[in-house]
């Protein structure tokens, strides 16, 4: 499918285009859809300034490089670490569900964010409309209630801010 297609239906469809979703077999599509998003947020953010931990090192392309290489790798890091999550937390509903199936719903219902994210202050509206498509791509691809998925989205949240809390103090 075209990405642009895709990302369109995704953002004005989602439940529609999380039923066309269901029926990829593998990650590859939805890694391969993340490529073009994440180059376009990271130059995005790269434009609209860079985090200060990166202020030491004084050669600008080494730094520039590095903020882009480390992005692309934290994006990826991230929605496995949320996909990963999330699908152990459906597990409490006694739901057989894929990592694949989470994989793609968290990855595609990342659009928003990787669109618009780079905003200040439009990101906060990005971020609530990419957990909505999160729950109703849950929701759709592994038919657990919109209830069970909010539950375990939210468990998941508190456990992603937990682990991140803790990696802060070491």
């Amino acid at each position: 499918m075209n990405i642009i297609t895709r990302l369109t239906n995704i953002i004005t469809t989602p439940k529609e285009e999380f039923e066309s979703i269901k029926k990829e077999t593998t990650i590859k599509e939805a890694l391969i859809y993340l490529i073009p998003l994440t180059i376009f947020f990271t130059a995005s953010k790269l434009t609209t300034g860079m985090p200060s931990q990166l202020d030491a090192i004084k050669e600008p392309i080494t730094k520039y490089i590095l903020y882009f290489i480390a992005s692309i790798a934290a994006l990826y890091i991230v929605t496995f670490a949320i996909a990963g999550i999330l699908h152990y937390t459906l597990k409490i509903f006694k739901n057989n569900n894929s990592f694949i199936d989470v994989y793609k719903t968290i990855a595609y219902g990342a659009t928003p964010y990787m669109l618009l994210g780079w905003m200040p202050l439009i990101s906060i509206i990005t971020v609530a409309y990419m957990v909505y498509l999160h729950v109703i791509g849950i929701n759709t691809t592994t038919k657990i209630t919109i209830k069970e998925t909010t539950i375990s989205y939210v468990i998941m949240a508190v456990a992603l801010i937990a682990i991140v809390a803790i990696i802060g103090l070491i």
